[in-house]
């Protein structure tokens, strides 16, 4: 289910931003990862969803506003 998450970011975003694949890969809790999920195939916001479940550093969130 973690592979699914980043599959979903990365094609959103074209990429998986820094720190954020170490981030996923280390939930082990189902029901969170299947909200997730579906958080991230019903958002626009793709970034917004990670920075709300904290996945999102403030430093990629900084240079990715630069």
């Amino acid at each position: 289910m973690q592979d699914t998450v980043l599959t979903l970011i990365r094609g959103k975003l074209g990429r998986v931003p820094e720190g954020v694949e170490v981030k996923v890969k280390g939930i082990r809790d189902r029901e969170y990862l299947n909200a997730l999920i579906e958080k991230l195939i019903n958002s626009g916001d793709v970034l917004e969803v990670l920075r709300q479940d904290r996945l999102l550093s403030r430093v990629v969130i900084d240079r990715k506003a630069l």
